[in-house]
């Protein structure tokens, strides 16, 4: 019993200093920081030229549907869609702009925009090209923005949300309501989410780990 532990220890010691190595090379940048918001539609909204400084300056996680509609009524709306299911609260379409200016050093490298949680149908730009999309709501989701990206230069995020209809049985917000990030990579790098630890036989002594690890170039 007292191998087995010790086995344990030099694993976990092992993927601490594996963890140490990718922090030291790589970097993860917050973005949940001065973002431009408003509710509706807005075409052409994605695009870098467009005008949002007449739009509301706030910080991600934000959930817009908790926000009061009128100081008489609060968030609340008897005509809301999902009635009682979301609490008569009310979803529609969001946007959320973000500037972001990448330092030239970094120039060559790889270049991930993460979302921990959107609600729901996210539609994201990023210098006027569109990279993706993600409908459900609850999931981590991630582009690699690399070849939409200048590095030294400014860089506009815009990102399209659609919470409209009966779509949830309970109360799901609306918007970015998850903290956002930049991964800059080497062009070597374990891919995302890309180590895996398994165990595939325990005994009282003795235990066989597998560890996994996809590495991108």
């Amino acid at each position: 019993m007292k191998k087995s532990s010790l086995k344990v220890a030099v694993i976990l010691m092992i993927l601490s200093f594996i963890n140490q190595v990718i922090a030291q090379k790589n970097k993860e940048i917050n973005l949940n920081f001065e973002w431009r918001f408003v509710k509706g539609e807005h075409p052409g909204a994605y695009k870098n030229d467009f005008d949002d400084s007449h739009w509301r300056l706030l910080y991600v996680p934000h959930d817009w549907s908790i926000e009061d509609l009128s100081e008489e009524s609060g968030p609340y709306d008897i005509t809301s869609e999902g009635q009682w299911d979301v609490g008569y609260t009310v979803g529609g379409r969001g946007w959320y702009r973000k500037t972001i200016e990448l330092d030239k050093i970094n120039e060559g490298k790889i270049v991930h925009l993460q979302f921990d949680g959107v609600y729901m149908n996210a539609d994201v730009w990023v210098n006027n090209y569109h990279v993706g999309s993600r409908a459900y709501g609850y999931s981590t989701f991630w582009f690699d923005i690399t070849p939409y990206v200048e590095f030294g230069k400014k860089n506009v995020i815009a990102v399209e949300v659609k919470n409209i209809g009966m779509n949830s049985r309970w109360y799901s917000g609306s918007g970015i309501f998850r903290p956002v990030s930049l991964r800059v990579l080497d062009k070597i790098h374990i891919s995302h989410w890309g180590t895996a630890v398994r165990t595939k036989k325990v005994s009282s002594s003795m235990a066989e780990v597998n560890i996994i690890t996809n590495v991108n170039n």
